[in-house]
C-alpha cells in the first residue's frame, strides 16, 4: 500500500474503535487478524479473528469510555510505519 493508504487505515481504525462500525471495519481489517488487545483468559472477545476482533475491541472502550473520541488525529507515515498523533491547534 501507499504511505496515503496507509495513513488512511490507520486514521480509520480510530474511527471503528470510536463507532464500532462494523463496515469500516471490514474494509480496513485483514481476514487473519486476531484481537489480542483480549489477553485475559476470562474475556469473551479473546482471541477473536478477522474485522470482529477490533469491532469487539471497540465496544470494551466504549463500555469503559464512553465518551470515546480521537479528536483531530494527524497521521505521519514513513516506509510500512504510521504514527497518528492528536493535532489541537488550541493548544499550538
Amino acid at each position: 500500500m501507499s504511505l496515503a493508504q496507509n495513513k488512511q487505515v490507520a486514521l480509520e481504525s480510530l474511527r471503528v474503535l470510536e463507532t464500532g462500525d462494523t463496515a469500516a471495519a471490514a474494509g480496513i481489517i485483514a481476514p487473519d487478524f486476531i484481537n489480542y488487545e483480549a489477553d485475559d483468559p476470562d474475556r469473551s472477545d479473546r482471541g477473536i479473528r478477522a474485522p470482529a476482533g477490533l469491532v469487539a475491541t471497540s465496544s470494551w472502550l466504549r463500555e469503559v469510555f464512553s465518551e470515546l473520541r480521537f479528536h483531530q488525529p494527524e497521521a505521519v507515515a514513513e516506509d510500512e510505519r504510521v504514527v497518528v498523533t492528536r493535532f489541537d491547534p488550541a493548544n499550538d
